[in-house]
């Protein structure tokens, strides 16, 4: 099983890379994954630009090696919604079962998303609880409420699993607003990220 973990990635940080390292400790899916989207659709402008991103986030995981990159959405150059790249990655993989990473505020949204009620037929979901968003243990958009993960082995799509994982406090939009107030950000994302965003200019 396939596990991934969208997002603009704006920039990337330790709550990202954290996150996906514990979900790779677990040793229950084949292969963890960063998912950068290409042109997220409910977000505003970025601050940073897709090579951008893109360069910030190969440079993070040199750290974390055994956590991979997935370009689907950056490579398909169509705006991101989450049910068209679930289509992609099952005529890419049709024997292979896929698993969003979601945290649990991204978790209320998910009826928002397009054709939500269509993704229970593609994915699995594991969430891990983000700050400041306790976990609602409820199933949502169709998802049936399982209490472990090795029940996630027992179907191929369908089923919502709340880990007892929590996500690092560290957002996207506080980093940004530090950039551009010229603060530091040298303990939430990796110097080499860091390095980076000096280098374009902040």
């Amino acid at each position: 099983m396939i596990a991934f973990l969208g997002g603009t990635f704006d920039p990337i940080h330790f709550g990202h890379l954290e996150a996906a390292k514990k979900i790779q400790q677990l040793n229950f899916f084949t292969k963890v994954s960063l998912l950068p989207s290409y042109q997220p659709v409910q977000k505003n402008n970025c601050l940073f630009g897709l090579n951008q991103r893109i360069e910030m986030i190969e440079s993070a995981l040199d750290e974390y090696p055994t956590i991979e990159p997935d370009y689907d959405e950056i490579n398909s150059k169509n705006p991101s919604y989450m049910i068209d790249t679930l289509k992609l990655k099952k005529n890419k993989n049709p024997d292979q079962s896929l698993c969003l990473i979601i945290g649990t505020d991204v978790l209320e949204n998910l009826p928002s998303w397009k054709d939500s009620q269509n993704l229970k037929e593609f994915c699995h979901i594991f969430v891990i609880e983000r700050p400041k968003y306790p976990p609602k243990k409820f199933n949502q958009c169709g998802f049936e409420l399982v209490d472990s993960l090795d029940k996630l082995g027992q179907s191929s799509s369908g089923y919502l699993y709340f880990s007892d994982l929590k996500m690092l406090d560290i957002s996207s939009t506080d980093i940004r607003e530090k950039i551009l107030n010229k603060k530091s950000i040298e303990s939430l994302t990796p110097y080499s990220v860091t390095s980076k965003i000096t280098s374009y200019g902040f």
